[in-house]
């Protein structure tokens, strides 16, 4: 082993010549291998195992102490592969390691993930959007688990978890485990610095639209919707919202769908609107009409979205309830 990778760095490795072995114990150096690095301007030692040694983050913790006192240096520990479990442990003790070339917990790097080519660019999953739009407007998710969370959406836990995980990857939330050994999400933006963050990941909630002759109860969106926060005037008929499976629903029992004399304006969302007395969201609202250039919509969407942030700073709250 003479090099390993940090945050896309190839970082060199120097083995420890004899005098520098000084100060350590031949039981250390019977079980580790150590190597002396540079990142960020600090000299570190990395210890790696050289067999199935078996330490809990505690013993790990005391060795560490123990170098640092001899050598007056940061110690890492280095793990071909770590559970997140084990990894949230290690962070539980104050243990600097790396993980292959994937994690890092390290002085000026904390809890770095090096995000796959899949994850950059990448648009957020209907899931992980409806996650993040229902910490913005729904009171917060902060401290929640993804039990806790699955009881308070309509996310099974395994969609959750996939959603918490992709947004944790793009560094909006990040997920700890407390002495109960629950993995619990943590938030470390404003809600506005959530949203600024993710924008270029938010997808437009409409994945198609329909037209039906005779109107359907349900979710009001569209301009119908903007009306309700603006003074813009509302549709004749308003624009309805359903989601995929209530639209399939809807298509096997009304073959006016597609009716060339349509009254009423179907949006299909690839998620579950977040329902304010019957209409949706401002939020996944002002995702679905982006692309209107109507001059009035485009101001109106403006004077929502600036109120809609200066109401949570001046209730000194960035997650207001809808």
């Amino acid at each position: 082993m003479d090099r390993l990778t940090i945050a896309g760095q190839t970082i060199e490795l120097h083995r420890l010549s004899q005098s520098e072995e000084t100060g350590l114990w031949f039981t250390l150096l019977s079980k580790f291998e150590i190597f002396k690095f540079g990142f960020n301007g600090m000299d570190m030692l990395l210890l790696v195992s050289k067999g199935n040694n078996e330490y809990s983050p505690g013993q790990l913790r005391k060795i560490a102490e123990r170098i640092c006192s001899a050598k007056n240096c940061t110690v890492v520990f280095y793990f071909a592969s770590l559970p997140t479990l084990a990894r949230d442990r290690l962070v539980g003790q104050g243990v600097f390691f790396i993980v292959g070339d994937k994690f890092a917990m390290l002085p000026t790097l904390l809890m770095n993930r090096i995000i796959g080519k899949r994850n950059y660019g990448e648009r957020l999953r209907p899931a992980a959007q409806y996650i993040l739009l229902f910490h913005l407007q729904c009171g917060g998710i902060e401290g929640m688990s993804f039990k806790e969370l699955e009881a308070a959406t309509p996310y099974k836990y395994a969609t959750i978890a996939n959603g918490i995980k992709q947004l944790e990857d793009l560094g909006l939330v990040e997920t700890v485990s407390g002495s109960d050994r629950v993995k619990r999400i943590r938030i470390t933006k404003t809600g506005e610095e959530m949203w600024d963050a993710a924008n270029e990941f938010l997808i437009n909630p409409v994945s198609r639209v329909v037209f039906i002759s005779q109107p359907i109860p349900g979710v009001t969106g569209g301009i119908s919707a903007l009306s309700e926060y603006s003074m813009l005037a509302p549709e004749e008929v308003p624009t309805k919202v359903l989601t995929q499976s209530q639209f399939k629903a809807l298509a096997a029992n009304r073959p006016d769908i597609y009716d060339t004399d349509d009254v009423q304006r179907i949006e299909v969302w690839s998620y579950p609107p977040l329902n304010q007395n019957g209409v949706v969201d401002k939020l996944s609202l002002a995702l679905s009409l982006k692309e209107d250039r109507d001059p009035r919509v485009e101001k109106e969407l403006e004077s929502m979205m600036a109120q809609f942030w200066r109401e949570g700073q001046e209730e000194g709250q960035e997650k207001r309830p809808l």
